[in-house]
């Protein structure tokens, strides 16, 4: 899977797991939902799923391409 970032116009590339993590949060969901559905999907330790979601998710965020709320500010939407 590919993300076209319309900001920026930069593309970007998705192992098959992190464009699962893309279905996934395409509703809001909390990182513990996408969490447990992985560990269900895949034959994965929960520390490195975790681990890696933790990394995944910093990154997409960093880039912009998503936006990671608190228990509180997602309350306030």
């Amino acid at each position: 899977m590919v993300i076209l970032h319309l900001g920026g116009g930069e593309y970007f590339g998705l192992d098959e797991v992190a464009a699962r993590v893309w279905e996934l949060i395409a509703s809001p969901a909390t990182v513990g939902e996408i969490e447990r559905t992985l560990l269900s999907e895949y034959d994965v330790e929960a520390s490195e799923c975790a681990s890696d979601l933790d990394s995944l998710l910093a990154s997409l965020d960093e880039r912009g391409l998503i936006e990671i709320l608190d228990a509180d500010s997602a309350d306030d939407s």
